[in-house]
């Protein structure tokens, strides 16, 4: 959502315009601006128009890092190896890919690599 990016404007002939809404592409990571405050709506389909695929505004995403303070949610199989790792982000649980990690059993400590996590984690 638009609130994930912070806020917005555009400025439009001299006006400038706060983004209300927008359309996130995950995939090709960019950004259709979809409805603008006060503007009128020639303004607002101008503005959908220059911003529409691979014309959108570009993003990127940084890793986030596990720090000791964040809520780690696993669960171990019988032998002590881990089986699943979920990380709180936001208010909701991410569930890390195995890819994305590994699990040292003698120190108890999780590694979180890769582009979606990063840091570790003391169990």
């Amino acid at each position: 959502s638009a609130s994930s990016f912070g806020e917005m404007s555009v400025s439009y002939n001299g006006a400038e315009y706060k983004v209300t809404k927008i359309k996130v592409n995950k995939k090709k990571r960019r950004i259709q601006i979809r409805e603008l405050s006060g503007a009128d709506q020639a303004v607002v389909k101008e503005i959908r128009k220059v911003t529409r695929g691979d014309r959108g505004l570009s993003f990127t995403v940084n890793p986030y890092y596990v720090k000791a303070s964040d809520s780690v949610v696993v669960t171990k199989k019988k032998d002590g190896s881990l089986k699943s790792v979920k990380v709180m982000i936001s208010g909701k649980q991410y569930k890390s890919k195995k890819s994305e990690w590994s699990y040292d059993i003698d120190s108890g400590i999780i590694t979180f690599k890769g582009g979606n996590l990063g840091g570790s984690y003391k169990i």
